[in-house]
């Protein structure tokens, strides 16, 4: 559990590396769909492979990805107008309301070192991390027009993970564990679309 809560747990497995060099590619969108598209792109990515420079049997695993949805965003009051007509003349209604867009990037990795030590015996080493963050506006009723609309609140959330672990079979029966896991996250509002952190202090600017 993450964001917005007093209290939780995380359990996070980060998948590990492969044997041989493989990658990945893959993009998703919907601008080809004409009226019908909604405006947005979400591009992945995915390398691992093996780490034998370090050791037998060492791996990494990296993947990372990207959301864009930019065309649910209005900056002014005269984008919105035409935004809007261009909507009724083309649909009879609007598709969309304004400040919905949303921006999201995020990725993690994995680096596996392994050492044995006879048959039975064998000390493994992951290090693991993660990283996210969502950046948004949301429609205000109230902030729908005028100046307001351009000043809409930017909210924005990010967290990220570190893990080590250790593992060591002294034998079939026996093994020690040991790990160590460091976990964060922000959620942050800020008035006047992200310029001002304080919503007095602006306000006070522009009185006379």
């Amino acid at each position: 559990e993450s964001g917005q809560v007093l209290s939780g747990v995380a359990n996070i497995v980060t998948k590990a590396g492969t044997p041989i060099l493989m990658a990945g590619l893959n993009y998703y969108g919907d601008v080809f769909l004409g009226p019908y598209n909604s405006g947005y792109n979400k591009l992945g990515w995915v390398l691992s492979g093996p780490l034998k420079f370090i050791g037998k049997g060492s791996t990494f695993f990296l993947q990372g990805n990207w959301f864009d949805s930019p065309e649910y965003e209005i900056k002014d009051s005269v984008s919105m107008w035409n935004f809007y007509r261009n909507e009724l003349l083309k649909y009879k209604r609007p598709r969309r309301l304004p400040h919905s867009d949303e921006r999201r990037y995020g990725g993690s990795g994995t680096v596996k070192w392994e050492r044995g030590f006879g048959k039975e015996k064998k000390l493994i080493l992951k290090l693991s991390g993660s990283y996210g963050k969502r950046v948004w506006h949301r429609y205000i009723h109230d902030f729908s027009w005028g100046d307001w609309l351009r000043d809409t609140p930017l909210y924005s959330h990010d967290s990220y993970r570190l893990n080590a672990n250790l593992t060591y079979s002294a034998s079939a029966k026996l093994k020690f564990y040991f790990t160590f896991g460091l976990f964060n996250t922000h959620y942050h509002v800020a008035g006047f679309n992200g310029k001002h952190y304080s919503e007095w202090k602006v306000i006070a600017e522009r009185l006379p």
